[in-house]
């Protein structure tokens, strides 16, 4: 994340709007599911790649990244219930 979120503030203007969906690390079973949904997509069909280190991260921590890459967050919203997977929905904005 920290990489991947530096990259993205660099090509924002202070004020600049950043949303950013994501699975959430809650530990539920909508985590164990959208980890094994990852699993077979990548090691068991090959129909996505990825480095096999896939890691949610809880909404704290998402928080703390973005501000720790110079983001203020401004919102996260739960797009999970009524769903199978814990999304959220961070708004942030550069500073």
């Amino acid at each position: 994340w920290p990489g991947f979120l530096q990259s993205v503030r660099g090509l924002l203007k202070p004020g600049g709007r950043f949303l950013l969906k994501e699975v959430e690390g809650d530990r539920s079973w909508k985590h164990a599911k959208a980890l094994a949904q990852e699993w077979v997509m990548v090691s068991l069909l090959g129909r996505t790649k990825a480095s096999g280190g896939m890691v949610l991260k809880p909404r704290v921590d998402g928080v703390r990244l973005l501000r720790d890459a110079g983001f203020e967050v401004r919102e996260v919203v739960g797009l999970g219930e009524g769903y199978t997977t814990p999304h959220l929905l961070y708004d942030a904005e550069a500073r």
